[in-house]
């Protein structure tokens, strides 16, 4: 049925016209780190108001001489003045007792996380900025960065700078001639890249696109490339000093430990360079606090038996190596450790035995006794 025309109709509903207001919740209000009164102080006087918050608020090299010459349509602040960004980001929170802080927290899409305090960014960018400087970057020179949303990027973002390098970001999204575009357009020197990253559950690579785009960019003079697709996949080996090869089984066997990443052969190895330890073998276990914790399993040398003291010892051995966080939590001597017939250490059983799961396939054990001893003693880990 078709209505009257001859009837009034509604008239057209504004719906982009949005007038109603919504007050925040009053816990959230008292915990409000600006309050009504600054806003005013802010109308009665902006000129004196973001004068003080940048003298209070911002590290200075040379404090600026004029708060703001307005010259339509052009504004210039705080004229004079000159201060390092990265000092101001990272360096003057570590100077205050915060370097334990924590600057991000960052979940990549495949889930792996880092965790990185205020000691740790400095660490980083230092390092990153001495790379630069190593490379011939210097105060002014155009740095181009390209990559992934990785913590490496703002480290990099930092480290230019640190050094007074201006930089332009390239979106990872962008094609090898966006890419090329940019870079000549800034004269960039230097391109910080990464082999690739993540988009969508799916792996995208970069590393090529910024091979063609180098390629029609003369200023480039050196790549700097962050390995984001990070462990090659495959087994790791080691030569001992009689000449033989060991199997240690896939380098990419990472523990997610407090939102660090640790490799189990980084953890067996400080184990294994412990003068009592014979072979070792860790697992991640389910952990409330961190994520995951780290079990180990250890055999010792002849002429060593196992004690309490002695865990402690390796625990300590381990801290000392690589650092406290990648302590064991858990640490279980055993006579042996359950292998394919080819040597192999099987750490999935381990998992199915930290974890306390029934075990999966068994069939290519060279010895299937092994995991009925571990599973016996796996209760008495020191913990």
């Amino acid at each position: 049925m078709q209505p009257d025309p001859t009837t009034p109709q509604p008239e057209i509903e504004v719906l982009l016209l949005e007038q109603r207001t919504f007050a925040p919740d009053s816990a959230f209000v008292a915990a409000a780190n600006v309050r009504a009164a600054l806003y005013e102080e802010a109308d009665r006087d902006p000129e004196a108001f973001w004068a003080a918050q940048a003298r209070e608020r911002i590290s200075w090299v040379t404090r600026f001489e004029t708060t703001l010459e307005w010259d339509l349509p052009f504004a210039k602040w705080f004229g004079g003045g000159t201060l390092n960004v990265a000092y101001n980001c990272v360096d003057r929170h570590v100077e205050r007792g915060l370097g334990d802080k924590v600057a991000y927290h960052w979940i990549g899409e495949p889930g792996d996380t880092r965790t990185i305090t205020f000691a740790d960014l400095q660490v980083l960018v230092n390092r990153a900025a001495n790379a630069l400087k190593e490379l011939g970057v210097q105060t002014g020179d155009r740095v181009a960065i390209y990559m992934p949303m990785i913590p490496e990027l703002p480290v990099a973002m930092l480290a230019c700078a640190r050094i007074g390098a201006p930089f332009t970001v390239v979106s990872g999204g962008f094609s090898s001639e966006a890419l090329a575009d940019r870079i000549n357009d800034a004269g960039a020197k230097v391109l910080i890249t990464a082999d690739g990253g993540w988009r969508r559950g799916r792996k995208v690579g970069l590393k090529h696109h910024a091979d063609e785009a180098v390629a029609g960019t003369p200023t480039i003079q050196h790549v700097l490339v962050v390995n984001r697709l990070r462990y090659f996949t495959g087994d790791g080996a080691k030569r001992d000093d009689d000449g033989y090869l060991w199997l240690l089984g896939r380098v990419d066997d990472v523990m997610n430990v407090a939102g660090h990443r640790l490799s189990t052969i980084e953890v067996e190895s400080a184990l294994v360079d412990h003068p009592s330890v014979a072979e070792a073998a860790v697992v991640g276990k389910t952990d409330d606090i961190s994520g995951q914790a780290i079990f180990a399993f250890v055999t010792l040398r002849t002429g060593h038996e196992p004690s309490a003291a002695l865990a402690v010892q390796l625990r300590e051995h381990v801290a000392y190596v690589i650092g406290p966080i990648a302590r064991p939590k858990y640490l279980l001597f055993t006579p042996d450790l359950p292998k394919t017939r080819s040597g192999k250490i099987m750490r999935r059983l381990l998992r199915d035995l930290a974890e306390g799961r029934a075990l999966g396939d068994t069939t290519t054990l060279a010895d299937a006794s092994v995991v009925d001893t571990i599973r016996d003693n796996t209760g008495t880990a020191e913990d």
